[in-house]
Parts: C-alpha cells; structure tokens; sequence
C-alpha cells in the first residue's frame, strides 16, 4: 500500500529529522522518495498519489499557539487522502508497529495500513486499546475487532495491551523510536472519548518516536 514517501522540504532547519528518517526507512524497506520543497507541510498535498505516504517533521506544530488558525500540519492532516508519517522524538526505522484501534472509521483504515506493512517488512504488530478514566471497563471488544482485521489480512497480533488513563498519555507512552504507532487520524467523530484532533494533537506533541496518522 505504501510504496514511496513524499517528503516536505522547508525551509526549516529541524525539517532535517523528517529528512533523515525517511532516508532511513526508504533504504531499509526499499521504497522510492520524491523530495518536495514547499513552504508549509499541507502544500504536499497536490503532489500525492494513491501509494504515497508524507513524511513530515511533527516538532513544534502542536505545541505553537493557534495564532491564524490551524497549523500546516492540521491542515495537512485534516485534509490528506494519504497516510502521514510524523517524526517525533528520536525517530527511526521501526521494528515493530503498535496499532492503536477503538472500533471508528479510521481505526480499521490503521489497521488495513498496520497489517500491509507487516507484511511487507516482517514486522510484529501489537494491539493497543484504552479505557479512559470515566469508562467502567476496556471495551474488549475492539480487541476482538482488531484481530480479526489483522488476521483477515494474513497477520497475527503478537501482543496485546489494554490499559487505562488518558488516551493520549497512554498512546504517547507506548511510542518508542524504534517502534511505529499506527493510528486514525484527524475526524469528526470521538477516539476513546476525546474528539480526534484533540487526541492527535495530545499524542505527537508527547511522543517518544514516529507516528502514522490514517485517514
């Protein structure tokens, strides 16, 4: 399903760790890069096709205040057809994946995304579901879910988690830069209980290592 990354080229200096990552992941997982430059991430948009993935540099978009709106990266994530690789923290070329997944639209998207690219790469998957502090109990059900996408896809999940607190905490903590969290991205609908782009913003502007928004 991804067979290139398209990589925002700014002017920004820390735009260097997208660089570095996606050189890293191409050369390791033999994928094509095109190299875009543009003042702002969403501009990525009208050089996509079917089979791309953006890979973009998430430090600093969240965490700036919304002055004239939306970020570049929110409107990049609000807007794209595309998966987008974030890197945060230290990221690198991941050696496992962890599928974050709560039932929505989106999820199963992260899911057929997750299974195509352990397929592809021989990477163990793991299932994360979380039961926010006001929830009586897990919904293991969404475990059941998950399971069944993956295997309908040919892949076993290795390991699962279900665990309680504030989904973004819990999902932020779960990142490792060598392990990939796949997740829904941005949406109108509500992951485990907070609108999407709470929960996404929440997550990249505490992680530890890259994050692949679907959508």
């Amino acid at each position: 399903m991804i067979h290139r990354l398209v990589l925002a080229v700014t002017h920004d200096a820390s735009s260097q760790r997208a660089h570095r990552t996606a050189a890293a992941v191409a050369h390791a997982w033999k994928l094509d890069v095109r190299e875009v430059p543009v003042r702002h991430a969403h501009e990525l948009l009208s050089h996509v096709h079917p089979g791309d993935a953006v890979c973009v540099n998430g430090e600093g978009h969240v965490r700036h205040a919304h002055v004239m709106g939306e970020s570049p990266l929110e409107t990049l994530l609000r807007r794209t057809t595309v998966p987008v690789w974030v890197c945060a923290g230290e990221s690198s070329v991941p050696s496992a994946l962890t599928l974050a997944f709560h039932g929505q639209r989106k999820a199963y998207h992260a899911a057929e995304v997750a299974a195509h690219l352990a397929l592809a790469h021989d990477l163990p998957v793991d299932v994360l579901v979380v039961r926010e502090d006001d929830e009586d109990e897990v919904d293991e059900g969404d475990v059941q879910l998950a399971r069944e996408e993956l295997l309908a896809r040919q892949v076993r999940t290795r390991d699962v988690f279900l665990e309680s607190g504030d989904s973004a905490r819990v999902l932020a903590a779960h990142t490792r830069p060598e392990r990939l969290l796949v997740m829904g991205s941005y949406g109108d609908g509500s992951l485990l209980g907070f609108k999407l782009g709470h929960t996404v913003d929440a997550v990249l502007n505490g992680a530890r290592g890259p994050v692949l928004l679907c959508p």
